[in-house]
């Protein structure tokens, strides 16, 4: 409004040179009123947080649905029974420097007398630092013992042959205490945990 007043008063009762030198001082005026929004206007900033969480995610595939089974021995030299068509599938996402690993135990049931049960991760496929297969196996009792360890940022796929293939052994310990015909049902527990 004020603008308007003088560029009114400017017109009206002024000499071209105030005239002119009124206008130009509007011009101005503008200019710098449009140039200072303009950059004000342009330029914009925004934080971004981002927030990557740790995974840790497993299943089994090709679950033990055919026994193992073992025929009473003639001798002690009675070779292992073996099943090889578990695959454990994982994906792990860890902190730099961290690691983890995969245990197993029994958590329900027991085995015959005379018997004992290994189990071994033979190989592993996958994409990333997916581990290392314990060599030689366990002896599977009720604490949880390490079959792969190494573990960092993995995924092994979800393909049926993907990840870690297992092998189940049932092996004679003691041949005078086998019992014939006993059947026992045990569960067999895995756990993706960090390393310690």
């Amino acid at each position: 409004m004020l603008l308007h007043k003088a560029l009114v008063v400017a017109t009206a009762s002024t000499t071209p040179r105030k005239r002119l030198f009124v206008l130009c001082l509007i011009a101005l005026t503008l200019i710098a009123v449009v140039g200072r929004v303009a950059v004000v206007g342009n330029t914009a900033t925004q934080v971004v947080h981002i927030r990557v969480e740790e995974i840790a995610v497993m299943d089994v595939i090709g679950a033990l649905s055919e026994p193992l089974t073992l025929t009473v021995p003639q001798s002690s030299d009675v070779a292992p029974v073996e099943h090889a068509n578990t695959y454990l599938r994982y994906t792990s996402l860890v902190p730099e420097g961290k690691t983890r690993m995969i245990t197993a135990a029994i958590t329900a049931g027991s085995i015959q007398k005379g018997y004992a049960l290994t189990l071994e991760a033979i190989s592993i496929s996958g994409n990333g630092s997916c581990g290392n297969p314990v060599p030689g196996g366990v002896y599977l009792s009720r604490t949880p013992q390490s079959i792969i360890t190494g573990i960092g940022g993995c995924y092994t796929g979800t393909a049926s042959t993907d990840g870690a293939l297992i092998s189940h052994a049932l092996v004679v310990k003691d041949v005078v205490s086998l019992v014939s015909s006993e059947t026992r049902t045990i569960t067999i527990s895995f756990t993706l945990t960090d390393a310690s």
